[in-house]
């Protein structure tokens, strides 16, 4: 499948230096990044005889294996808590290197056989959270519009990334096609992996790591695509995912007929998550009953012996969603969040003008700009009232007027400081946006809508 990534292989003899790990993991991670970068040029040459070597006999060098592993809070739930810890894994920057070039290989392999589950929409070119919600949202939308009721299950999964089987991963990608000299890369990949975990300026111990994908890596997540890939092709629900974050909804008529099916469709999902040795953190994972008609919804429905709590918010991606798709938790959210910037913000009075411009761009417009594309499910009163707190914070954080202007005379009065008005601004996103849709070939039936 790889063949030769950069020049044709260099044919020499190649051993990695013994070098004894704690010292390396010491003096390696201390190299500045600023140094390798501008020392490219001398490095260049150097590292593609290295990195053609390592692809044409199949082998990663061990001191690309070592990681420097930090805890990284996740920012909810119990902080004395192990789960509510992201191991982050800081690796040799000339490792991350060699990954980016193996990785950019692999993705044009995967996107030009079409081998990708299309509703997989993290980590891949042209899709992020955004085209991940219209699928979902637009789906629930259609099902509402036909007078059914929609089941929507957000499935949690416990350590995902690092419970990742390798032998069964080595398994999918020979399966996939990969060549021999892929497999054996891979399989070199995965051996000798070690790790230093570190908080503060305390070390633990070197420890192996014998599954998962490191996380900090460049190879890790495009890894766990792969390996939750076929997810999506053994049951007759729709699925829509976003890396580990996993969507799973079904509609009809009838609730009652509509909780049976669902507990029967759902067990496939459920043999494919025990086959790939992944854990569903079912304290976690919430039920969703999306609906105009006025049916008795229960509080919990019984999944595989387990009580799924049924919510009527969930934040999705970032986004809160209520079972009416009415967006009202969601608006709040934005202007609770922005509120708190600039009370923040505005403290520091005694910034210059131009300094506070880059703060409203770079603190406040995020909030109103992330996934923008939403602005189709929202009516006209909810878009006009965004617009007006767009407004209020010009004023209140850069003394700018421009209530009871329309979007011209505020393109005006704003163009000197390369700000758009509320409404071109999000006009402008959708735009390129559906841009992405249409030359992509993407979310066809959100387009079609």
């Amino acid at each position: 499948m790889f063949g030769s990534l950069l020049t044709p292989p260099i044919s020499f003899s190649f051993v990695c230096p013994s070098v004894k790990l704690s010292l390396f993991i010491e003096n390696y991670h201390a190299i500045p990044v600023k140094v390798i970068k501008f020392c490219a040029p001398e490095l260049s040459n150097v590292l593609n005889e290295l990195f053609n070597v390592c692809i044409d006999r199949g082998c990663v060098p061990d001191e690309f294996k070592y990681a420097m592993v930090t805890p990284l809070y996740k920012g909810k739930g119990d902080n004395n808590s192990l789960d509510n810890y992201r191991g982050i894994s800081v690796l040799p920057p000339i490792a991350k290197v060699f990954e980016k070039i193996v990785s950019k290989r692999i993705i044009h392999y995967f996107e030009s056989n079409k081998l990708f589950f299309s509703n997989q929409h993290g980590f891949r070119s042209n899709h992020s959270c955004e085209t991940a919600l219209l699928s979902i949202i637009d789906r629930l939308k259609n099902n509402m519009n036909k007078n059914k009721i929609n089941l929507a299950l957000f499935i949690d999964f416990k350590k995902a990334f690092d419970l990742i089987n390798p032998k069964l991963l080595i398994i999918k990608l020979m399966n996939y096609g990969f060549d021999n000299n892929a497999i054996h890369l891979f399989m070199d990949y995965f051996k000798n992996r070690m790790q230093i975990t570190k908080i503060g300026d305390m070390l633990s111990p070197i420890c192996d790591l014998l599954n998962g994908v490191p996380q900090g890596s460049v190879l890790g997540p495009l890894l766990f695509l792969i390996y939750i890939n076929d997810m999506g092709l053994c049951n007759e629900l729709d699925i829509e995912l976003f890396a580990d974050d996993t969507t799973i909804t079904m509609s009809d008529q009838s609730l009652e007929n509509l909780i049976t099916s669902f507990k029967l469709k759902i067990e496939a999902i459920l043999e494919w998550v025990k086959y790939n040795q992944l854990i569903i953190n079912w304290s976690k994972t919430k039920a969703m009953f999306v609906t105009r008609k006025q049916v008795n919804i229960p509080t919990e429905i019984c999944i595989c012996n387990e009580p799924i709590e049924v919510v009527k918010v969930f934040k999705l991606l970032g986004v809160h969603i209520d079972n009416s798709l009415s967006f009202h938790e969601h608006i709040k959210t934005i202007k609770r969040l922005v509120n708190k910037k600039l009370y923040s913000i505005k403290n520091i009075f005694y910034l210059a003008f131009d300094v506070k411009v880059q703060f409203f761009k770079t603190f406040i417009l995020p909030h109103f700009d992330y996934c923008s594309g939403l602005h189709v499910y929202l009516t006209k009163t909810q878009i006009e009232s965004l617009e007006k707190f767009h407004k209020v914070c010009l004023f209140r954080l850069l003394g700018i007027k421009v209530f009871g202007m329309n979007s011209n005379e505020q393109l005006e009065v704003l163009a000197k400081y390369n700000i758009l008005p509320y409404k071109m601004r999000i006009f402008q996103r959708f735009n390129s946006l559906f841009h992405k849709i249409i030359n992509n070939n993407i979310l066809n039936n959100f387009y079609e809508n």
